[in-house]
């Protein structure tokens, strides 16, 4: 694979991460630029302004948020991603506040880090598209290259260009002296034309008159194209005469199109599991503390339960690690089956998985978690004729006003951790009372 012509900044403190990243990235770009601190990655972005930038968040001398925060008065629209094992909430909504475009949480994924960076990529390529069709509309324009039309008040041709020609495929023999929206508007816009004409007619003045406006034409062909419309009117042998500028937009308005298709599949990216497509950390952090903020309003509790498969290595070391991705998809599916329409499960690291349940009291999360339990020890996962059994332990909290979602995190991973001490494949609650 050749690679691009776009280049890319790593800033890592840890050495092997960082040669490890540099080898997946290396066949992709043609410059490779690597730093082992924030300091020294904002001197090589501002030596060499990288189109990407790959950081970890904790380093020694400048972290990764202040070096962001740097980087973001530079360039606002710099493409950046973060690299980190640190799950501190408040420090990752601080990134997410300061716009980074992904986040990796590490053991760092070859296959998904290339994901997002082709991503990325691709992103770069559709802004850099955009920017060279405003350029060239501006070059064309400046050559008078667009369209340029004159309608009289009774709506007939009386000028036509030959980028009007170009752009609607009439020559001006064709069109001088007949009806411009007849030939050239779609029906749906002959109605709101007609009356507007009278009020055309005795002042020169109309609802688009002065603006630019986006609308659809019609070509020679009855083919559609987008057109940018800029109409003035001017006063002519004392009877006023309408004069359009219009431009094709066609490419620019599919490139935009294009540029918010990538944005929502970024997005998609960021907040999903790349194994099981479940929510990931970040995504099911962001939902846990929405719930918190709902709570405040309304003091309606929700629930949360953490599970672990269990002797989920031995089935690693047993069949392979492709037969452990195989089960947790299938885990995966089992959970999204298994739960309430409101619920929401997702992929909290490893072997792990959190439920959360709105509206739900401990004995009704209990229940539903005891309910998935059951599902997964009655299932049979098969991977290359291997039949596998699996089960899993969870642990179960409910959150209130006297905690914040870390703590009732940690009190259902006790929970969890009191449940393996039991003997495994089994569901345990705790809540506060437990613990005094």
């Amino acid at each position: 694979m050749k690679p691009s012509h776009k280049s890319i900044l790593i800033v890592e403190d840890q050495h092997i991460i960082l040669t490890y990243i540099k080898s997946i990235l290396k066949k992709k770009f043609g410059t490779i630029h690597t730093a082992l601190n924030g300091a020294e990655g904002l001197n090589l972005y501002k030596t060499h302004k990288p189109d990407i930038v790959v950081t970890d968040l904790q380093m020694p001398v400048m972290d990764g948020l202040e070096m962001i925060q740097h980087i973001r008065t530079l360039d606002p629209d710099a493409k950046i991603l973060i690299t980190s094992a640190y799950s501190n909430t408040n420090y990752m909504l601080k990134a997410i506040d300061l716009g980074v475009n992904g986040f990796h949480i590490k053991p760092i994924d070859s296959d998904r880090l290339l994901e997002q960076i082709d991503a990325l990529v691709k992103q770069l390529s559709l802004e850099e598209k955009a920017l060279e069709e405003e350029e060239k509309f501006r070059v064309l324009s400046s050559a008078a290259r667009d369209a340029i039309v004159m309608m009289d008040i009774n709506g007939m041709v009386t000028f036509w260009n030959q980028g009007a020609e170009r752009i609607f495929g009439y020559t001006k023999e064709e069109v001088i002296g007949k009806e411009l929206h007849k030939f050239l508007a779609p029906d749906y816009y002959y109605e709101d034309h007609n009356k507007a004409m009278p009020k055309f007619r005795n002042s020169g003045d109309g609802k688009f008159v002065g603006k630019t406006i986006e609308l659809k034409a019609l070509r020679k062909d009855q083919s559609s194209i987008a057109v940018e419309l800029s109409l003035t009117s001017v006063k002519l042998h004392n009877e006023w005469n309408a004069i359009g500028i219009m431009r094709d937009i066609t490419d620019r308005i599919l490139a935009k199109e294009e540029l918010i298709k990538a944005y929502k599949k970024m997005d998609i990216l960021a907040h999903t599991d790349h194994l099981t497509q479940l929510s990931n950390r970040l995504d099911m952090m962001e939902k846990l503390n929405y719930e918190c903020t709902r709570f405040e309003r309304s003091a309606v509790q929700f629930s949360i339960a953490i599970g672990d498969v269990d002797g989920f290595k031995e089935i690693n070391d047993t069949y392979g690690h492709q037969a452990g991705d195989e089960v947790l998809s299938n885990i995966a599916h089992i959970l999204q089956t298994s739960i309430r329409k409101q619920d929401i499960v997702g992929r909290w690291g490893g072997e792990e998985f959190i439920l959360m349940f709105p509206k739900t009291t401990l004995e009704g999360a209990l229940i539903v978690a005891e309910k998935i339990r059951k599902s997964i020890e009655e299932a049979n996962f098969e991977y290359e004729q291997n039949k596998i059994r699996a089960t899993i332990t969870f642990g179960v909290a409910t959150y209130d006003e006297k905690m914040d979602i870390d703590a009732c995190i940690k009190m259902a991973d006790e929970a969890l951790y009191k449940g393996k001490k039991r003997g495994k494949n089994c569901v345990v609650g705790l809540s506060k009372k437990d613990k005094v």
